[in-house]
């Protein structure tokens, strides 16, 4: 996933570059579009780089819920039926109710109750990252 991550880049250039073509041979606003949503990919991939942030999803994330997936499949679950369920917020067992994991949900591949687009855009400025922050225990 970090691979496929990292690669956007490389796909960012084909808009890019015709993009330059666009605005200086043909049709300046469809260039200037194209620059547009290129640079954003490139600015959110860099200025995340820069500041040391790690993409949305991890190796370390993944670690975790399979951890927590483990504890229920395991010897010492929270209930007699543990079926873990990732909120918006965190982890909770759907049959108890009782917080497995604090670990905010990133905001992607999720139904949106606000339509196709609205949802697109959130998803654009927020770069998947999850709109709330996880409560300290």
């Amino acid at each position: 996933m970090r691979l496929f991550y990292w690669l956007a880049l490389v796909f960012a250039l084909i808009p890019l570059i015709f993009g330059w073509l666009s605005i200086s041979h043909g049709s300046a606003p469809i260039g200037f579009g194209m620059w547009v949503v290129s640079g954003w990919l490139v600015l959110s991939r860099l200025t995340s780089f820069i500041s040391g942030e790690e993409s949305t999803w991890n190796k370390q994330m993944a670690m975790r819920l399979q951890s927590v997936r483990n504890e229920c499949d395991g010897d010492n679950p929270c209930c007699d039926l543990a079926l873990p369920l990732w909120e918006v917020t965190q982890v909770r067992c759907r049959t108890c109710g009782k917080n497995l994991l604090n670990e905010p949900r990133p905001d992607l591949g999720r139904p949106r109750s606000d339509g196709f687009f609205a949802g697109s855009i959130r998803l654009l400025i927020s770069d998947g990252k999850p709109i709330v922050s996880s409560e300290e225990e």
